[in-house]
């Protein structure tokens, strides 16, 4: 906790000195201001995701029943929002209950927006299905990008713990695994046609009169 809140301190500071410098500078010295403000977020996003992995595999998991199609509604609603060149399409029943932790739209949230900004093209296209079964449910995450390197889709599958060698997409595809994983769920990744990758979450599934 105290490293967290130094940490987040100081690179509060450092991020207004570099808008500051940014603002005041021209040339080289605001690009390499800009470059600062730019690792200066990532370092900070880093740190929050940190914390929510903490803060998960510290508590026992508590499972509710969720309407997963609202959540997915309301996230291509939310990305499309932050996102105006992300389109994202939802193909879902009116409801489908899962029984999860509260934190599985935290999980699929973070799965469209790393769909989105590691996406090659200038208006990333990402599809959200939702599939009931009888026993669980599916939620596909479906985007036209370059892929997903192997590194990513091993930390995805198989939770693999994140070391040295690791320069991949950072602790939020770790922090999907878990949270699928604390909802007795699992995670398979495969190659889209024509390009991308589908990444698709099967959950528990729940009744409606559990809600």
């Amino acid at each position: 906790n105290i490293l967290r809140h130094n940490l987040r301190n100081d690179l509060t500071v450092i991020r207004g000195l570099a808008d500051q410098i940014r603002m005041e500078a021209t040339g080289a010295a605001a690009d390499m201001a800009d470059e600062i403000v730019t690792h200066t977020d990532e370092l900070m996003t880093t740190g929050e995701k940190s914390r929510s992995i903490t803060d998960l595999l510290s508590e026992e998991p508590e499972l509710k029943s969720i309407d997963i199609t609202a959540s997915a509604r309301s996230i291509a609603e939310e990305i499309e929002g932050s996102c105006p060149a992300a389109r994202v399409d939802v193909d879902a029943p009116d409801r489908a209950f899962v029984s999860t932790t509260l934190k599985i739209r935290e999980a699929l949230e973070e799965l469209v927006r790393n769909a989105v900004e590691h996406h090659d093209r200038s208006n990333p296209s990402i599809e959200l299905g939702v599939e009931a079964g009888d026993g669980s449910v599916d939620v596909h995450v479906i985007d036209d990008g370059p892929g997903l390197p192997e590194m990513d889709r091993d930390v995805l599958v198989t939770g693999r713990a994140i070391d040295d060698l690791y320069h991949g997409s950072g602790l939020g595809l770790w922090l999907v695994y878990w949270i699928v994983k604390r909802s007795n769920g699992s995670i398979e990744v495969a190659e889209s046609e024509p390009r991308g990758t589908e990444i698709t979450l099967r959950l528990p599934r729940s009744t409606e009169s559990d809600e």
